[in-house]
C-alpha cells in the first residue's frame, strides 16, 4: 500500500492504521495472494480508506466468505460506518438488512426503490397466510377464500395462501376452519422481505413463481 502526494513517514503512519482498523496487523509482512478470501477482502478495505475517504464504495465484499469472515467483515462495515459513508452494492440482500440504513434497487440503469431499511420494516404488510390444519380441506376449497390469489401446498396439513397486499386474510380462515372443523394450529402471516421486492421489480413476479 502507498499514499500518494505524502512522504513516507506519514505514509507508512497511514498504512499502519488502515491495518489495525482492518485486523491485518497480524499478517502484514504475508503475501495477498497467500491469505484466505476473507483477509484478502480485508486488504481490499484497508486500500479504499487508506486516503481517509468521506464515502467508501464497497462492491460485493462479503461473497465467497464463510460465515465467520462474513461476520468479521459485517463488523468491520459496521465500525467503517462511524466515520464514513459506505456506500454497499451487492446482491445479496441478507447482507443489505444485516449493515445497511438505507436500501435503493436499481434496473436497467434507474432507480426503482429506494427506502429507509427502519422505515421499510415499520409499513410492509403481510402477502401470504402459512397455515397448519389437522382435517384440511381440498386446496380448491382454500382457493375460494376471499382475496387468495393461489395456495401452496406445504405437506403435513401446511399451506401458504398468497393474497394481495392489505387483506386481512386471518378472520376468514378462522371462520372457515371453525365452520368446517378444519381443525387449525398454526395461523403465520409472512411478509414481503427485500427479496420479494427486489423481484418484483426486477422480473415482475413473485419469488415462488
Amino acid at each position: 500500500m502507498c499514499i500518494r502526494d505524502s512522504d513516507r513517514a506519514a505514509s507508512r503512519a497511514a498504512v499502519a492504521r488502515a491495518k489495525e482498523r482492518c485486523g491485518l496487523a497480524g499478517v502484514g509482512q504475508r503475501l495477498n495472494g497467500n491469505l484466505s478470501k476473507g483477509y484478502r477482502q480485508r486488504v481490499g478495505i484497508a486500500q479504499a480508506i487508506l486516503h481517509d475517504p468521506p464515502v467508501i464504495l464497497l462492491d460485493e465484499p462479503t461473497i465467497g466468505l464463510d460465515p465467520l469472515q462474513l461476520q468479521a467483515i459485517r463488523t468491520l462495515i459496521g465500525e467503517l460506518q462511524e466515520n464514513h459513508g459506505v456506500i454497499l452494492s451487492t446482491h445479496l440482500l441478507a447482507e443489505v438488512q444485516a449493515v445497511c440504513s438505507h436500501v435503493q434497487i436499481m434496473k436497467d440503469g434507474r432507480l426503482v426503490y429506494a427506502s429507509a431499511l427502519a422505515e421499510w420494516g415499520q409499513r410492509r404488510e403481510s402477502v401470504c397466510l402459512r397455515i397448519g390444519l389437522n382435517a384440511p380441506p381440498a386446496a380448491s376449497s382454500l382457493a375460494e377464500l376471499p382475496g387468495v390469489a393461489r395456495v401452496e401446498i406445504l405437506g403435513n396439513g401446511r399451506f401458504r395462501l398468497h393474497h394481495g397486499s392489505g387483506l386481512a386474510l386471518q378472520r376468514a380462515v378462522l371462520d372457515q376452519a371453525r365452520a368446517g372443523h378444519w381443525d387449525l394450529w398454526e395461523l403465520t402471516p409472512e411478509y414481503a422481505d427485500l427479496e420479494c421486492i427486489f423481484v418484483e421489480l426486477t422480473l415482475g413476479r413473485s419469488p415462488a413463481e
